[in-house]
């Protein structure tokens, strides 16, 4: 009976949550003015790489009070194959970059998602969350704008790029931009920061041969000492390989 009850509650509030979050969506881009997309990102399909990384879908831009316009930054953390997706958006001022807002979780969110893609027509804008399609009708004439690069190439970043860094104090030293990566990506060790990991453009997984090492992690060894040692307890590799430090990061040979 405990158990059931537990289960009722735990339904009901994730229910009530994700309520929240398409209620307050709806109320709040009712004064929608124009939609900027993201040219990366193709509509109609679910978001499915890169795995694991933040991607910034579109930009909102909303009428405010003293006819200072406000943005919304809408964000789609890709699912992996130990965590769901992750549907974010931050309000920004007209003049910040929505990128300085990537990784800020805080505002408002829905969660838990295994499937996302949006729709963007002459008269709605839909969002595809699992089975639920939420729509936002857009004004008699909208300003529609799509980015553009002038050479996107220039951008594309390899495999193994670093495509986020964090130091030894958890200061960001490269933005995170993996969603330039050509298909998935993978959390590094190259740090003492406990609390987040650097990222890299990967098309393969941890621990194989001169591979980056798994990452076990501070919290399940409590370890305090330096990362970087040889058979270092925060990574672990597949059987009969061992973890070195190379370059500053952990690897599996």
């Amino acid at each position: 009976m405990y158990v059931l009850l537990s289960l009722l509650l735990f339904i009901s509030v994730g229910s009530a949550q994700a309520l929240e979050f398409e209620e307050t969506l709806i109320h709040r881009w009712k004064s929608l003015v124009s939609v900027k997309l993201n040219p990366r990102i193709k509509q109609g399909s679910p978001l499915e790489e890169p795995v694991g990384t933040s991607l910034k879908v579109f930009e909102v831009k909303l009428n405010a009070k003293n006819f200072r316009p406000l943005k919304d930054c809408v964000f789609y953390q890709v699912p992996s194959s130990d965590q769901t997706g992750t549907l974010y958006l931050h309000q920004a001022k007209m003049q910040e970059s929505c990128e300085d807002y990537l990784l800020d979780f805080e505002q408002l969110k829905k969660e838990g998602l295994y499937n996302f893609a949006f729709e963007l027509t002459s008269k709605k804008l839909k969002l595809f969350l699992d089975s639920k399609v939420v729509s936002f009708s857009l004004p008699k004439d909208p300003m529609v704008l799509v980015s553009t690069l002038s050479d996107e190439s220039q951008y594309k970043l390899k495999n193994r790029d670093i495509c986020y860094q964090v130091d030894d104090q958890c200061e960001v030293l490269k933005k995170n931009d993996c969603d330039f990566c050509p298909k998935s990506v993978l959390n590094i060790i190259d740090s003492n920061c406990k609390t987040d990991f650097s990222k890299i453009c990967a098309d393969f997984g941890c621990g194989g041969m001169n591979q980056p090492a798994c990452i076990r992690g501070w919290s399940a060894t409590s370890f305090k000492l330096d990362y970087c040692i040889p058979d270092s307890p925060i990574g672990f590799c597949k059987p009969g390989l061992r973890v070195f430090c190379e370059s500053a990061r952990l690897i599996c040979k």
